[in-house]
This record gives C-alpha cells, structure tokens and sequence, in this order.
C-alpha cells in the first residue's frame, strides 16, 4: 500500500455492468471492527507497542492526530472523510476527534480480544485537547 503521511492511497475500483469492487486490503491476518461514533468525542489516546491498524471511513469524518511516542512536540493533525483510508504503526500516539456521526472500519494488526488488545497499548493525555491549547 503506497501512503501520503497516514493517508493510504487506495488503488483504483473495478467496475463494470454489476457494480463496483473497491479493495481495502489485499492481505490482512489481524482483527476487524466497525465502529459507530457519536459527535464530540474523542477515541483513541495511546499507542501501541507493537500492534498497528488502518482505519477506513465509512460515514462522516474525523480529526486525526499524531506523533511519535514519548514525543513532547505539537501532534500534526490530518482530516479523514468518508472514502478515505489512514494508517498508524506501533509506537505512534494517537487520537480521532469526531464533530460529526461517524462510521469506520478498523483493521488491527493483532486482536481486539480486550484483554490482549489493551496489555499492547499505552495510554496518553489528549492530543486533541493538547493541540486545541497550543493554538
């Protein structure tokens, strides 16, 4: 998968008389959820220590922050929409803040069994909170 920053450039879509086909991922081992978003939250938070995932916008959209682990400077900040796929690799701390209902299917590297899926991740203050004080 080629990237611009997190933003996954998608290949293109077949269509002919039946529709169309848009691929996501070719290969993919991990875990898939969708998740359904209420405005004015945020998601996210953390990092992981080995697992990674990408996020592909169904509905809606959402602010995206990151940067690397441990870091002290200003998170960067992207917006996703509907159609868009984005990806975060281990050790990237990272946070989506929805203003509006939004619909996303994430791919992770490794299970969402909770127990297992929260023993690789680190918790972090908010980067959006973060981001909005350094304006």
């Amino acid at each position: 998968m080629k990237q611009n920053g997190p933003k996954v450039v998608l290949p293109e879509q077949h269509t002919d008389r039946r529709g169309s086909i848009k691929p996501l991922l070719h290969e993919h081992n991990g875990s898939c959820v969708v998740i359904d978003t209420v405005p004015a939250v945020q998601r996210a938070n953390h990092y992981h220590k080995k697992d990674y995932h990408y996020c592909y916008i169904i509905s809606g959209e959402l602010i995206y922050y990151e940067r690397p682990a441990a870091s002290t400077k200003k998170p960067k900040k992207y917006i996703f929409s509907a159609g868009d796929m984005f990806f975060t690799g281990p050790m990237t701390e990272h946070c989506m803040y929805f203003e509006k209902p939004t619909i996303f299917i994430a791919f992770g590297g490794g299970t969402r069994k909770q127990e297992e899926y929260e023993e690789d991740l680190v918790r972090v203050n908010s980067l959006h909170d973060e981001f909005i004080e350094i304006l």
